[in-house]
């Protein structure tokens, strides 16, 4: 029997975590009957998941109910994920280099950090994409700074895919 999570296929694991994340509390048979995994090797997986503290169990009855246990994750995300944040952190510097007086500079620094999503899907016409930027300050100084840029931003991507030239500029972050 595998006696490290290493030694389990990360996609059948993951599918497993996948699945207690959604509904915690679930029998073997459950978990089971959405994976193309023969019982056997879920009772593994779960086994070793388990000796890694990553799910818990507890028994009713007859039945053995499997619980995700989120603890050592987030552990994992406070001690290394935090540290290694891909937001860019907004600097005097940067904002300088963008043409941001210090004031302004000020207003940003103050409000909320936002949010920016692509979603990008498939039409008969070709491709969509979708860009939603979350968490603004109605009338705020993040607004303000990208109301101007994501237009410039997204017809130029549009125009590089559509003629296969890019036009590399800093005057859409302006």
């Amino acid at each position: 029997m595998t006696t490290s999570i290493a030694g389990c296929r990360a996609f059948d694991t993951r599918m497993l975590l996948d699945r207690l994340n959604e509904r915690s509390g679930q029998t073997l048979t459950e978990l089971c009957a959405c994976l193309d995994m023969a019982r056997q090797s879920v009772s593994k997986h779960l086994a070793v998941l388990e000796a890694a503290n990553l799910v818990t169990t507890v028994w009713r009855g007859r039945e053995k109910l499997h619980y995700l246990n989120a603890e050592p994750i987030n552990a994992i995300a406070d001690r290394w994920i935090s540290r290694y944040d891909r937001g860019r952190p907004f600097t005097p510097e940067l904002a300088e280099t963008i043409g941001f007086d210090g004031e302004f500079f000020a207003r940003l620094a103050k409000e909320p950090r936002s949010k920016v999503t692509f979603d990008i899907e498939e039409t008969d016409a070709g491709v969509k994409l979708t860009v939603v930027h979350d968490r603004l300050q109605p009338g705020g100084a993040v607004l303000q700074a990208i109301s101007g840029g994501w237009p410039v931003v997204l017809s130029k991507l549009k125009t590089m895919l559509e003629t296969e030239h890019a036009e590399i500029s800093n005057s859409a972050a302006r």
